[in-house]
């Protein structure tokens, strides 16, 4: 009897664990964090104001303020975005109390990693031969810094030996991603909600794109791709891109004429019609 006691007097002297709930996982520079408590932990005056957060420690440091949305529910809202390619871990504040008094319940919360650096997109630009391609990061990068990471390889075929053409990279331009839906904005620029690109400093240069061209057309050859190494950073050098990878390109075919044909109209000049298996330019 004396036993149940004990337990009974430790079981309402704590409150459940509350939950760390996060909007997206990896988090993002606009995700949103919660905690949610089973008890009040606020008086109703307290919601909706902005407070300093005295609830959590966060490791590594990330500073926020705190708004409680109900007297259940704290929102965390950050000071600066999440270092890109991270990881935090959440520590509960010893001796919190609900609004009862009663001491709430220590969790063990798990380890919120943050998006890891990569290339959110890729477009073709002109024609196979001349190879060229926009990669779109999510964050900002230096096309000189990443220029290394990249080469263009036509694999060994039975019908040709590999072959590999050197890249040169510059930073994009609207101009180069020929619209603006295929855009999205880089790590600090999320967080900062900028939407327009008259907000940028630069308005004309992407700072987390580049272009990526061959330094000299591609010679005839099959499976051309752009390879890129491991290891590309993002412009402050705080994450890399682990792991390589490589973008198709497509078959480099001779240029050949396919069909010869003489048209005689009458009273007219006589002409010959001549096919070709590419395109011609169009100021020939």
């Amino acid at each position: 009897m004396k036993s149940l006691l004990i337990f009974l007097t430790l079981v309402t002297s704590l409150v459940a664990a509350p939950r760390l709930v996060p909007s997206d996982l990896p988090l993002r520079p606009t995700s949103t964090l919660e905690l949610i408590f089973d008890e009040a932990m606020v008086p109703q005056a307290t919601v909706g104001q902005k407070l300093e957060n005295n609830l959590v420690t966060i490791e590594p440091a990330w500073e926020m303020t705190l708004s409680w949305r109900s007297r259940n529910i704290a929102r965390l809202v950050p000071k600066a975005a999440p270092e890109i390619g991270g990881a935090y871990q959440f520590i509960l504040n010893p001796g919190l109390k609900n609004e009862a008094g009663v001491e709430v319940k220590l969790p063990v919360f798990k380890k919120l990693v943050t998006e890891a650096f990569t290339v959110n997109r890729t477009i073709r630009r002109s024609s196979v031969r001349t190879g060229g391609m926009v990669l779109i990061f999510n964050d900002k990068v230096s096309a000189q810094a990443v220029g290394p990471f990249f080469q263009f390889i036509s694999p060994e075929t039975k019908e040709q030996k590999p072959q590999m053409v050197a890249a040169r990279t510059r930073q994009a331009t609207w101009g180069d991603i020929t619209s603006r839906y295929y855009y999205s904005a880089p790590w600090g620029e999320q967080f900062a909600g900028v939407k327009s690109y008259r907000q940028r400093q630069d308005p004309d240069i992407l700072s987390n794109a580049i272009v990526v061209e061959p330094v000299s057309a591609l010679p005839i050859g099959t499976g051309w791709s752009l390879n890129r190494l491991a290891g590309v950073p993002n412009l402050s050098n705080t994450a890399s891109i682990n792991a390589a990878n490589a973008y198709q390109i497509g078959n480099v075919i001779p240029f050949e004429i396919q069909s010869v044909s003489a048209r005689t109209v009458v009273d007219g000049e006589r002409e010959i019609s001549i096919s070709f298996n590419q395109s011609l330019p169009v100021d020939l």
